[in-house]
């Protein structure tokens, strides 16, 4: 396994980056730690999303080459429960998902020759493009789509959405609502998979067997509107998606646009490795 481009970019500041890259001899991942959506703040120094990537990032540099998606899973979900258990949190984070040190990640194993997606992640093998989408993201994004371009239609300016995005506001207490159906067994239809520290349900989990024809795999967060197969083409696309749809509610929808301040709509992670 030989990396190809490693790329990763914060959204405002590589201070702020909430994504992670990790690359060892058995394993190559990319870590996308969730933004608090609320105030809780478990670890005093660091964002959830950068705490919570920095402990799955420790974790996949230590595990076993052997190791299955499912004890992968296992294992990462035991580690964060304890440290809901040892800074004395859990009985909250059972009651309160929308505070858990949430995040999605996308792993490749060299051993099994099995990309893993656990979360919304997204992989780029033999042209073909994965995807493992939140179904309640697909419905808040047409939703803010649809309140901005009214607005727009009506008069309002695009400056106004980059001071403040009231179309962001609306849907944040859906995605908030909708947190309850992270792992959740009770509704297929909008339950989806993270790491949180909480049984992780499998059946949203993909896991994709690799062929002998396959010689190159990108893996990236959700940073990029459309993943290419190199750096390079991936950049260009988020270039001209934020010069031509910089609010993200047209070319392409997301629950966030560009904001003042910022430098792109979301975090980024770019890993092309040859195997």
């Amino acid at each position: 396994m030989e990396i190809v481009e490693r790329y990763t970019k914060g959204k405002r500041s590589q201070e702020t980056n909430e994504d992670t890259i990790t690359v060892t001899n058995n394993f190559a991942a990319v870590i996308d730690g969730a933004t608090n959506k609320s105030l809780t703040q478990v670890d005093s120094e660091l964002s959830n999303g950068r705490y919570v990537a920095t402990v799955i990032n420790d974790i996949i540099s230590e595990m076993e080459k052997d190791i299955s998606c499912e004890q992968f899973c296992i294992l990462v979900t035991k580690s964060i429960y304890q440290i809901y258990d040892r800074k004395h949190i859990l009985d909250r984070m059972i009651l309160h998902p929308e505070e858990r040190l949430t995040a999605s990640v996308i792993i490749y194993s060299e051993t099994k020759k099995q990309v893993w997606m656990i979360g919304d992640c997204q992989a780029l093998i033999n042209g073909e493009l994965y995807l493992n989408p939140k179904p309640a993201d697909i419905y808040a994004s047409n939703i803010r789509s649809n309140y901005i371009n009214q607005e727009l239609c009506s008069g309002a300016s695009v400056n106004k959405f980059f001071s403040r995005d009231a179309g962001r506001e609306m849907v944040v207490p859906l995605i908030v609502d909708c947190c309850a159906f992270q792992n959740s067994k009770e509704c297929d239809a909008l339950s989806f998979s993270v790491v949180d520290g909480f049984d992780i349900n499998l059946a949203k989990v993909r896991i994709i067997d690799i062929d002998s024809s396959t010689k190159e795999i990108v893996l990236a967060s959700d940073g990029y509107p459309k993943l290419l197969p190199t750096l390079a083409k991936s950049e260009f696309e988020l270039k001209e998606q934020l010069e031509v749809d910089p609010l993200c509610i047209n070319r392409f929808k997301s629950t966030k646009g560009l904001v003042n301040g910022n430098i792109s709509f979301d975090d980024r992670s770019y890993l092309r490795i040859k195997i």
